[in-house]
């Protein structure tokens, strides 16, 4: 069994909460996350410190500025230089609300169209993971070029 070692972590960053999303470089999920803003710094040096992951994928419209600020100061703190990538959020709120549905489809709410349910909770972790897969195919795809 190959043991996948390179990360990558995903940030949707919201004005009260992030959703964060840490990925392997192949898009296997291995944590997702909702936090709130207040927290995000504490949270945020943990991760960097145990995944150590090779990119950081932001979204690129509500509060990205801030959230771009607060990553380049952490990293300057942890001392872990990593490369920081924004991503377009362009209907990632659509499909990361999709993707949460999809995986918690139990009972009843199979048996109801995805477009007439909403999440019990919130998911920006998975619109999070959305931004990684984006940057991940963005990735390839200029690598094949």
């Amino acid at each position: 069994m190959v043991m996948e070692k390179a990360h990558v972590i995903g940030i949707d960053p919201g004005r009260r909460k992030y959703g964060i999303a840490v990925m392997t470089a192949t898009g296997r999920p291995v944590l997702r996350r909702v936090v709130p803003v207040e927290s995000f710094d504490s949270v945020f040096s943990h991760l960097l410190r145990e995944y150590r992951p090779q990119v950081v994928v932001v979204g690129d419209r509500t509060s990205a500025e801030q959230c771009l600020e607060q990553l380049q100061n952490l990293i300057r703190v942890v001392d872990y230089p990593v490369q920081i990538e924004t991503v377009s959020e362009h209907r990632s709120s659509e499909e990361g609300r999709r993707r949460y549905l999809i995986e918690h489809r139990k009972g009843w709410r199979r048996l109801v169209p995805l477009g007439l349910q909403w999440p019990k909770e919130p998911y920006d972790d998975y619109v999070a993971e959305v931004l990684v897969l984006r940057y991940l195919q963005e990735d390839t795809a200029s690598e094949d070029m």
